[in-house]
């Protein structure tokens, strides 16, 4: 349950799980367990903390006080108990990353998972999943920046999407050092070929603090194209970029907090391969200059305004009658989205289909 004073876990959080077989058509009830903690705030990222293998069932939890220096990161191994319906742990890894570090990321591939924590700096911790009675943490990398997002490029690439950040221990927050300020969204390629020593090949950055992606809050917005043919593999995602220098007194860009102004909002793409990240070309829906500058939305909202509507009734004793109906407001969202296929690229915002070729470049955003 939540604690009653705020919007976080309790530290006392514990979350079930239930595990059910399906056989043609029929359900099967398992077994059940219990691991610490909880599996974070957002529902898309929740299925993303866990992850099967053979007989087995990995789940990453949080654990501790969500926004102090108890808060850590838990590695469970679950699988079905001798005893009938029950799962049981194998085995723990405690302490993922440093104190106060919250998770933020979390992949599972095979006999591996990719975990990142942050709070100052990203460490991408790769765990070794080969032996499930007894997990290690083989490898760790640091970097300015976190990843929200985690996705296989290849058996021996890694690619991350989140946010660069700045280091800033003078402010605080809740009582405690805030740590770092976000920035631009950042693109990182990792090798990790060698479990060990993970590196980070490449990265790039897009715009300035105030800067998002749709991909942080719904792996949906990620639309990818595996490599082929040794052509390097294709990504496109939307982007609201916020680069414009403010025009009021004060602005400081030499601050780690200072927001900048709205740029525009657009489909970004890329090229993924062993040489790094290369970006091909993008699509801009909507400037600085449109009519609806500065809203920035990647998520819309539009809302329809109740409406009084005639509609026919019927009734036994009388003919059909006219009354009145009130609609309520509908609230509706349009999430940017993309499509690759071939070399064409549809971009869908708010309802209206974009297109270009692979690795064109259209700045003009459409009228409004």
């Amino acid at each position: 349950m939540l604690a009653l004073d705020a919007l976080v876990y309790s530290p006392q959080h514990t979350t079930s799980i239930h595990k059910f077989a399906l056989n043609k058509g029929a359900i099967e009830y398992r077994g059940s367990g219990q691991v610490q903690g909880h599996l974070g705030w957002s529902e898309d990222k929740k299925s993303f903390r866990m992850g099967e293998n053979g007989d087995y069932l990995n789940v990453v939890t949080s654990i501790g006080d969500t926004w102090n220096d108890t808060s850590s990161t838990r590695l469970t191994v679950l699988t079905e108990g001798v005893i009938d319906n029950t799962l049981d742990t194998v085995d723990i890894i405690d302490g993922i990353g440093k104190p106060g570090e919250q998770l933020y990321a979390a992949r599972f591939l095979g006999d591996r998972a990719y975990l990142v924590t942050f709070r100052i700096t990203d460490p991408l911790y790769v765990l070794d999943l080969s032996n499930q009675e007894a997990p290690v943490i083989a490898g760790e990398l640091e970097i300015e920046g976190y990843s929200e997002y985690l996705h296989p490029v290849s058996e021996s690439l890694l690619l991350g999407v989140g946010k660069d950040a700045l280091p800033d221990d003078g402010s605080t927050d809740f009582g405690f050092a805030r740590g770092a300020w976000y920035q631009g969204v950042k693109l990182s390629l990792f090798d990790v070929s060698d479990p060990a020593n993970p590196v980070e090949i490449d990265a790039q950055v897009l715009g300035k603090r105030g800067t998002d992606t749709e991909v942080l809050y719904d792996h949906h917005a990620f639309t990818w194209l595996p490599p082929r043919d040794n052509e390097p593999g294709r990504l496109s995602m939307p982007v609201n970029l916020y680069e414009n220098i403010p025009q009021w007194e004060g602005f400081d860009p030499s601050s780690p907090s200072t927001w900048y102004d709205y740029t525009h909002t657009a489909l970004y793409s890329f090229e993924i391969s062993e040489s790094g990240i290369s970006q091909v070309g993008r699509i801009i829906s909507e400037d600085a200059d449109s009519s609806n500058s500065g809203r920035g939305d990647i998520v819309t909202l539009v809302d329809v305004v109740a409406t009084e509507v005639t509609v026919k009734e019927e009734k036994p004793e009388t003919d059909t009658a006219a009354s009145t109906a009130l609609f309520a407001p509908v609230f509706v969202y349009y999430p940017d989205r993309a499509v690759l296929k071939d070399d064409a690229v549809y971009y869908l915002h708010e309802g209206e289909v974009l297109t270009s070729f692979w690795g064109e470049t259209v700045d003009a955003a459409p009228a409004q």
